[in-house]
């Protein structure tokens, strides 16, 4: 049996009221509550997510640094290396006779007919100079020679004087103005004097085909042809050559003849005159190159 309610009608209307807004304000509360906690979850992930990059950032940075330490450290590989003079040597400078060449090592005899034993290494400046016989010359040699082009574009005359270059460097080819203005090759030689630069493509009986870039010049030596070498390997000096040295040693290297001692030194400078033309030895020619890098003398 249901209640009996005693109060006046406004009274009902009163409490119901009453009830929607708690109802409403509950319900109110609630999507409140959701939208914090939806809110407090957003920005823990936001947070997360900039925590997650910034670790990465950094992890980035120490890669990118630790990528950047070896360059830092390390000399450019373009720099060319220089001689370093050992520290409490005592330097030799004279102009010697070649008595051997092996690799790394040179042995010669001084001016008072002492023997020395020079190291070389990588950063021993060395040069190569004299004459040449006719049979000397290779395919793959570097030759220079002044030469007259005709109308053709044919050399009007046997060459007279040529140069061979034994270097381990690159040379620029072409055909380049006498009077040394411009050190710019000529794209379109036209009638007269150049200096020619080339490789020697092939020689036999005194005719040569020389290659200049993608032109090929044939070519003729003279009956009474000079020509001159200059390159830096050691390995083209023969006994009796001239060898002008600077060079390092320590008190306790130098030379004692009466114990057939060789005193032993480190060579900065090496500049050979060859005694004799260089000639075909009937072997295949070695490629120019410089000795191994090797212990410093006293290290």
């Amino acid at each position: 049996m249901q209640a009996f309610d005693a109060r006046p009608q406004s009274a009902k209307g009163m409490d119901m009221r009453c009830d929607c807004v708690r109802f409403l304000t509950g319900i109110a509360a609630l999507a409140a509550a959701r939208f914090i906690a939806a809110l407090t979850a957003t920005k823990f992930i936001a947070a997360l997510a900039a925590t997650k990059f910034i670790a990465v950032l950094t992890a980035s940075k120490i890669v990118g640094a630790l990528a950047l330490a070896p360059l830092a450290l390390s000399p450019p590989a373009t720099l060319a290396q220089e001689f370093e003079v050992p520290k409490g040597s005592v330097s030799f400078e004279d102009t010697c006779t070649l008595e051997g060449v092996q690799d790394g090592y040179m042995q010669i005899r001084d001016s008072k007919t002492e023997l020395w034993v020079l190291q070389i290494v990588p950063e021993t400046k060395i040069t190569v100079e004299g004459e040449a016989e006719p049979d000397y010359l290779r395919p793959g040699q570097s030759i220079e020679f002044v030469g007259e082009l005709n109308k053709k574009g044919l050399l009007a005359e046997p060459i007279g004087e040529l140069d061979i270059t034994l270097t381990t460097g690159k040379s620029t080819l072409g055909m380049f103005p006498t009077d040394g203005e411009d050190d710019r090759p000529v794209r379109s030689p036209k009638p007269g004097s150049y200096r020619i630069k080339g490789k020697l493509a092939s020689f036999k009986r005194g005719e040569l085909l020389i290659s200049i870039g993608t032109r090929k010049l044939n070519a003729s030596l003279a009956d009474e042809v000079k020509i001159h070498v200059t390159g830096d390997d050691p390995h083209l000096a023969q006994v009796g050559d001239t060898v002008k040295v600077r060079a390092y040693y320590y008190d306790n290297s130098k030379p004692i003849a009466a114990l057939g001692r060789a005193g032993k030194a480190l060579a900065e400078q090496i500049d050979i005159t060859l005694a004799k033309p260089l000639a075909a030895s009937g072997k295949k020619l070695r490629q120019t190159q410089r000795p191994a890098k090797s212990v410093r003398a006293g290290s």
